[in-house]
């Protein structure tokens, strides 16, 4: 194994964490890449562990169906869990898949509110759960642009080139 040093040059963005040798290389036989990355999530508990409960954020009731929906939907099995995971894993790249399971699980949130009977608060959190999952996805797909995200072919190709 070639030896180098590779000092880290720290460049702070909002919003990025890097853990393990993600910041600066370690030598490939010592494994201190990973001992770092181990070090680096017990950081990362001891500075999560004030939160009350990280993923259930918003005491919203539509947005608590959305979680439970998510759940439901992965728990299917099939499609309805290759789709989303193959998305996840970067094996799908195509954002009408994205777009189609968004909904999908959407859909599912509400179907699970109006059975078995339909009752007015539940087709009003239904309501709100579509909209909250619109307020999630249109966003996205406004910013990577209708055309570019679902007809790629008619973009031309320097705008199509990674930045």
């Amino acid at each position: 194994m070639p030896n180098r040093s590779m000092p880290a040059a720290p460049y702070p963005t909002p919003g990025a964490l890097l853990m393990g040798d993600a910041f600066n290389m370690r030598h490939p036989l010592t494994g201190g890449g990973m001992t770092v990355a181990l070090s680096d999530i017990v950081v990362l508990r001891n500075l999560l562990r004030p939160l009350k409960d990280v993923f259930c954020a918003s005491p919203d009731k539509a947005r608590q169906e959305m979680r439970e929906a998510c759940f439901d939907y992965l728990s299917l099995g099939g499609v309805f869990s290759s789709g989303p995971v193959s998305l996840l894993s970067g094996l799908n790249p195509r954002p009408l898949s994205l777009v189609l399971h968004f909904f999908a699980v959407a859909v599912y949130g509400v179907g699970r509110l109006l059975v078995p009977f339909p009752w007015p608060k539940r087709i009003w959190i239904g309501a709100r759960l579509i909209l909250g999952a619109s307020g999630i996805i249109f966003p996205i797909i406004k910013a990577e642009g209708v055309r570019q995200m679902f007809f790629p072919a008619t973009v031309p190709a320097y705008y199509r080139a990674p930045r």
